[in-house]
């Protein structure tokens, strides 16, 4: 994948699931399955095996559209994954 694919990933997570709409465990759920939680973890663990710089993009993307972002409290999410 790349950086246009992480681009479409953004957009068809905030299509699916807005933030306005959409509860923080959903909405976090979301973009563990498709790969945007961490970018750089390997496919099927939230991640896309991509670099790890593309995580900043997605998470500006998240936050601009309201949404919720992994890297408030993040030890425990990446404590549980």
């Amino acid at each position: 994948m790349t950086s246009s694919g992480v681009s479409t990933a953004i957009d068809d997570v905030l299509r699916r699931f807005p933030p306005s709409s959409t509860s923080a465990r959903d909405f976090l759920r979301a973009r563990y399955d498709a790969g945007l939680a961490w970018v750089w973890f390997p496919v099927g663990y939230g991640g896309l095996g991509l670099a790890p710089n593309l995580q900043t993009t997605v998470d500006r993307a998240m936050a601009a559209a309201g949404g919720y972002n992994t890297t408030v409290g993040s030890v425990g999410y990446m404590m549980t994954a």
